[in-house]
């Protein structure tokens, strides 16, 4: 076995003793765990939403996709009423 994962095996054994002598790092460690996640949410949330869409690739493509959907129901409308009329 290499020095990584001889390393690895220490700390996350180390960390799951802790675990089975202390409830309280359980609860530290699903915390921790959880803040991760809503740490990448977060991130991800601010690259699709960012309000400098102009600089952010991604936010423009889907504003430019939400606006594009938007421009061809309006024009299926005006044709449609357009018919009607006629």
């Amino acid at each position: 076995m290499s020095t990584y994962t001889i390393t690895l095996l220490t700390i996350f054994g180390v960390i799951g003793y802790m675990v089975v002598i202390d409830s309280n790092v359980a609860e530290f460690v699903n915390l921790t765990l959880a803040s991760i996640g809503v740490w990448f949410r977060k991130r991800y949330l601010m690259l699709k939403l960012h309000p400098f869409w102009i600089m952010n690739p991604v936010g423009k493509y889907l504003m430019m996709r939400k606006y594009r959907r938007m421009a061809e129901d309006m024009l299926q409308s005006i044709k449609e009423t357009q018919e009607q009329n006629s």
